[in-house]
């Protein structure tokens, strides 16, 4: 059985294996972010006081500041895209079972049988062939 593929965003085609490795990265590099601005908490604020910057240098500042509030809403969107998509691929993958299970041919199945004769006859043995050397 060949892997599933579903189309991320109308423009990549992924297999399940594909998706988890990308949702990996995508999580993974999110945890830098969040060292990166423990840090900026605990050893850069204080150092800077009140001092007053360069606009670029305070844009750069403010956005330190807002590490956690593009964490969270990105870790939560992360969640949610991974939650659907691994439901698409959940449904793509029993489609594609009960696909193979129809084209499948029937296992062989034992004659029905009726008549109370044909069902002694059917499941009585022959008696074992008597030994004569005896």
């Amino acid at each position: 059985m060949a892997p599933v593929r579903v189309r991320l965003y109308g423009l990549f085609s992924r297999t399940k294996r594909q998706y988890v490795s990308q949702q990996i990265v995508a999580v993974l590099m999110l945890i830098p972010l969040i060292g990166i601005w423990l840090y900026w908490r605990t050893q850069v604020v204080p150092d800077l006081g009140e001092r007053t910057f360069p606009r670029h240098i305070a844009v750069m500042l403010s956005l330190f500041d807002a590490i956690p509030w593009l964490v969270v809403p990105l870790a939560l969107a992360i969640t949610l895209e991974t939650f659907l998509v691994m439901r698409i691929f959940a449904r793509k993958e029993a489609a594609e079972r009960a696909a193979e299970e129809r084209a499948a041919p029937p296992a062989e199945m034992p004659e029905k049988v009726d008549s109370p004769v044909a069902k002694t006859e059917a499941f009585t043995a022959e008696p074992p062939a008597e030994d004569s050397s005896k």
